[in-house]
């Protein structure tokens, strides 16, 4: 059975791409609009996180846990792309499905190189969060 929280972080996700999806695409210049579209998704995010912790759903930090991974390298891989000028083609729909509901950050910086470092960076934090809760979460089963 689906869990409630990654029916809301799918729901979630679907609405800031189409929210983000035009401006992430033409390269437009971040409204408030995206920045709340952003904060929305990060914010879910934080929050099904911390129930899925508390309750000890396992297999949802196990879905998230590669969500997170696959947000971490795609943000590098877009970090990279944007410093080298590499054509990277076979990355872009994993790019839109990933990095696009981030684009409200834009509003406050103007490079992708330092978006993709915002983005690295929260992923990196979310993934150290659930190999804690992880680590926890085995200590208390041994007990």
């Amino acid at each position: 059975m689906i869990n409630k929280g990654t029916i809301i972080i799918t729901l979630t996700g679907i609405g800031c791409l189409i929210l983000n999806f035009n401006h992430f695409l033409m390269g437009s210049p971040a409204t408030i609009l995206n920045l709340i579209a952003t904060l929305a998704y990060i914010t879910i995010w934080i929050f099904v996180l911390i129930n899925s912790v508390k309750i000890k759903n396992g297999k949802a930090l196990i879905v998230y846990t590669i969500f997170w991974i696959l947000t971490l390298f795609f943000s590098i891989h877009m970090g990279y792309v944007n410093v080298t000028e590499v054509h990277a083609d076979w990355a872009i729909p994993y790019v839109i499905l990933l990095i696009t509901p981030w684009y409200g950050i834009r509003i406050f910086v103007d490079s992708f190189v330092i978006v993709s470092i915002i983005i690295a960076s929260f992923s990196a934090v979310m993934l150290t969060v659930i190999a804690v809760s992880f680590v926890k979460m085995k200590k208390v089963r041994t007990n």
